[in-house]
């Protein structure tokens, strides 16, 4: 790569489209593709190019008249993809709304670009971060946990820093940000019934999957995966949590017999089958936790933790991208190429509905378990902050490695530095 460039510049060359969706979110939607002309990755975002956006005269409700040419979508229609070659270079962008390639010499990539950027800010905000890591993992695991398990169970009291205020947050978001003509809405380009679609839909694409087998779905080449921060910091953090969480399951648990003997465990199993089970098919929910064993509750909690800490952090983190309108707005007027005024200000408001000072993730919890229930054993109780004491220290060391990391990456990326993590979805 030559270069980058930043927001904020008169042009957006394609080395600015790169920077923005490879060293960040990109790594979370690239494939590989093995396509004709030297496409050999692609960034698809395709999948919302049928969804109707807000026109010149539009219509406060749901229920949506036809397009016409008396009344025009006021901005370009979402739904692009982006193609790079084995060097990751981009070569251009599928236009779908135009059934077009755009390459990167051409004089309309400028505008395909932010398009593309358009989309992907869009679905990051909303499907990535809000529907995704808030709506659906974080606040499945907080009334999940706090609704099956009594206050001091030990499932419980090991979640209890990665549910902290959850509720709360949850929420005021679904009072500000879900309403058709709440901030969300009007920050993007939808009309009322393509922003009813695209929770809708959103629901629908939701997966449950650890990242190691989100990249096997990816089909990227090892060499390529090495230079994505998800992967390679996002992996060996996976594990950081997985060895935490089995460590303090094995303290109360040795095999899956007695997992099934905790009637409140098993409520807490069946909670998770029954909140995205048969009776929610219909929505398209699905969490496909399976049979309650130790190896399946280990990947759930360790799946909790990750998305609601730097998982939360990784898409839920857009300042960089909405600090300029020149970078990525969320809608994009027609015959412009940059983003407007009012977006811009909308898109800064939201940001600061995400401000705060969190708890951190590097945090001593001890007193999490300064209980009758745990301390009257001091032989598993000691076990207990064992445990977590090496977990803290694990953190720590890994938060290092990230810092080093980053001296050798093109952009810097701290979303997965535990350093700097929440301990739940709490802003």
């Amino acid at each position: 790569m030559t270069g980058v460039t930043t927001a904020g510049k008169d042009n957006v060359p394609a080395d600015a489209v790169y920077q923005v969706d490879l060293t960040r979110w990109g790594n979370y939607r690239i494939r590989r593709v093995n396509d004709v002309q030297e496409k050999e990755y692609s960034i698809n975002l395709n999948y919302i190019s049928d969804l109707i956006g807000k026109k010149q005269f539009d219509p406060p409700t749901v229920v949506d008249s036809e397009a016409s040419a008396s009344n025009p979508e006021l901005y370009y229609r979402y739904g692009a993809t982006l193609y790079f070659d084995q060097n990751k270079d981009p070569i251009g962008i599928w236009w779908p709304e135009f059934q077009k390639l755009v390459l990167t010499t051409d004089p309309e990539f400028q505008i395909a670009s932010i398009v593309f950027r358009s989309t992907f800010i869009a679905i990051a905000t909303i499907e990535c971060h809000l529907i995704a890591v808030h709506w659906t993992i974080a606040n499945s695991g907080a009334v999940i946990c706090t609704t099956k398990l009594n206050k001091t169970h030990p499932i419980r009291r090991l979640l209890k820093p990665h549910t902290y205020l959850t509720p709360s947050v949850n929420f005021l978001s679904t009072a500000s940000l879900a309403p058709i003509k709440g901030l969300a809405y009007r920050l993007c380009g939808f009309n009322a019934q393509g922003w009813t679609d695209m929770i809708t839909d959103s629901l629908k694409r939701f997966k449950y999957e650890s990242i190691d087998e989100h990249f096997v779905a990816a089909n990227l080449p090892q060499e390529c995966k090495q230079t994505m921060p998800l992967y390679q910091d996002g992996c060996d953090l996976w594990e950081i949590i997985r060895v935490y969480v089995s460590g303090y399951v094995d303290i109360f648990y040795d095999s899956d017999d007695s997992l099934k003997a905790d009637n409140e465990l098993v409520d807490y199993w069946n909670g998770y089958l029954n909140y995205f089970g048969a009776e929610n098919k219909d929505k398209g929910m699905d969490f496909p936790v399976g049979d309650l064993t130790k190896g399946n509750l280990i990947k759930q909690i360790t799946y909790h933790i990750f998305w609601v800490t730097v998982g939360h952090e990784f898409m839920g983190d857009v300042f960089e991208y909405l600090q300029d309108p020149t970078g990525c707005p969320a809608k994009v007027y027609r015959d412009h190429s940059v983003g407007d005024a009012q977006t811009f200000l909308q898109a800064l408001v939201l940001i600061s509905l995400t401000t705060g000072n969190p708890c951190k993730l590097v945090n001593d919890w001890a007193i999490i378990w300064n209980d009758p229930v745990f301390t009257g054993n001091p032989f598993k109780h000691q076990k207990i902050l064992q445990n977590l004491k090496h977990f803290q220290t694990s953190l720590k060391i890994f938060g290092k490695e990230v810092e080093r990391r980053n001296t050798l990456r093109p952009q810097p990326m701290n979303a997965f530095n535990p350093l700097h993590a929440s301990c739940s979805v709490s802003v």
